[in-house]
């Protein structure tokens, strides 16, 4: 019951992304990527404000509320569907509202972990990347004073060669 009234006092700020995700069953078509791309990167920004406008306490409560979902949620879990199922199946006295507004909710929280988390991954590529290029600068100038150093020994055992 404890958990009723503090959801039920985050459901008016919640709301405002019940139907945020819409749009999240077009993330298997791979023809509008760059569409999807910027719904998300909307969508978590719009969380993210909203997330910013709730207390410490209730940014806790919300975060462990998310990671109870999260970790019950199947492989390739379908948000906000599975979520709601989550929360319905271990909180029955919430109201369908309440259900659907905090599943929206955690689905957003999930999509903004996954944003940072490719974030990261793109700036470790970079890394990666940048570090393979300087090895191949390397490579190439050592092979260069490679090539150098070869001839000059030829031809100094050429001359050599000669002199005798």
């Amino acid at each position: 019951m404890k958990i009723k009234n503090r959801c039920a006092y985050l459901v008016s700020g919640i709301l405002l992304l019940a139907g945020g995700l819409s749009w999240a069953a077009e993330l298997a078509r791979p023809d509008n990527t760059a569409e999807v791309a910027m719904q998300t990167k909307t969508f978590a920004a719009a969380h993210n404000h909203l997330q910013s406008r709730f207390s410490p306490q209730q940014q806790a409560l919300l975060r462990n509320l998310g990671e109870r979902v999260r970790r019950q949620l199947p492989r390739g879990a379908h948000l906000p569907e599975d979520a709601r199922h989550v929360l319905a199946r271990d909180f029955p006295s919430l109201t369908g509202i309440e259900l659907d507004s905090l599943s929206s909710y955690l689905a957003g929280d999930l999509l903004s972990a996954t944003q940072q988390m490719q974030e990261t991954q793109m700036s470790f590529n970079l890394q990666y990347l940048q570090l393979q290029e300087n090895m191949q600068n390397e490579n190439r100038e050592y092979t260069c004073l490679s090539n150098m150093l070869k001839t000059k020994q030829d031809a100094l055992d050429a001359v050599l060669g000669n002199i005798r």
